[in-house]
């Protein structure tokens, strides 16, 4: 009776990592298949407002008529986080301003000095503001595979971004005088 409850166990083992099996396997193919036949990018443009990080790369892919020999000669240098705002086209300039100075450089600056980078932001607006009160979802992708998420925009004007430290945050001397509002509320 015990080796039968054994083998059943066993068995169902088996069935789970061969089902797991099949899955992965499906998946993994069928991304080979789509990888090969993408040949043309997509436009992000049609999907985000998307605007030039270097005026003068734009002139020189005209004058050129070659992405591929634009991109040759001038690189690009990104500051991370890249920020996306969704959906576009509803954050007006003042919100944007506010949410780069009180949430987007601060918590950028302490996690990098905490050796956190993170590689993007995304910042989607609730609207309307759902019944919790906060107006954003922010969502963060770093190196390593680190992902976080949080709600933010509770208050009028935008509140600053405040870290979350179990034994209490040490801040550096350069972080303290940037940003004396958080280090005033963190005490």
């Amino acid at each position: 009776m015990e080796s039968q409850k054994g083998n059943s166990a066993i068995s169902i083992i088996l069935l789970f990592l061969a089902i797991g099996l099949v899955i992965f396997s499906f998946r993994y193919w069928r991304n080979i298949g789509t990888s090969e036949k993408m040949e043309t990018p997509v436009a992000v443009e049609d999907v985000l407002e998307v605007a030039p990080l270097h005026p003068e790369q734009n002139l020189m892919m005209e004058e050129e008529g070659n992405v591929e020999m634009a991109m040759e000669e001038d690189t690009m240098e990104v500051a991370l986080p890249v920020v996306v705002f969704t959906p576009a086209g509803i954050f007006t300039e003042e919100e944007k301003e506010a949410l780069n100075m009180k949430l987007v450089m601060p918590f950028s600056d302490f996690n990098n000095e905490q050796g956190t980078t993170f590689l993007t932001m995304n910042i989607t607006k609730y609207a309307p503001t759902p019944d919790h009160g906060y107006k954003y979802e922010v969502d963060n992708i770093g190196a390593a595979g680190i992902h976080n998420a949080f709600l933010f925009g509770m208050s009028d004007p935008l509140e600053w971004w405040i870290p979350e430290c179990l034994d209490g945050c040490e801040f550096s001397e350069t972080f303290s005088n940037n940003y004396p509002e958080i280090i005033e509320l963190s005490k």
